[in-house]
């Protein structure tokens, strides 16, 4: 029995790395509801931080 709850915890260590990456998408989606109509400005600071995201996932 115990042997079947170590696989459970080395799994469940992948899903904290998605969980980080889905709460980094999650306020990036948040920043974009807030815009009324598509502003150039805007537009280009939201891939600016998408960058900055994908940046912080990729280390």
């Amino acid at each position: 029995m115990p042997e079947k709850k170590k696989p459970r915890m080395r799994y469940y260590s992948k899903p904290m790395k998605g969980s980080m990456s889905e709460e980094a998408s999650e306020s990036k989606r948040a920043l974009t509801p807030p815009l009324p109509r598509p502003s150039t400005p805007p537009s280009k600071r939201s891939v600016v931080l998408a960058l900055k995201v994908k940046d912080c996932i990729k280390d």
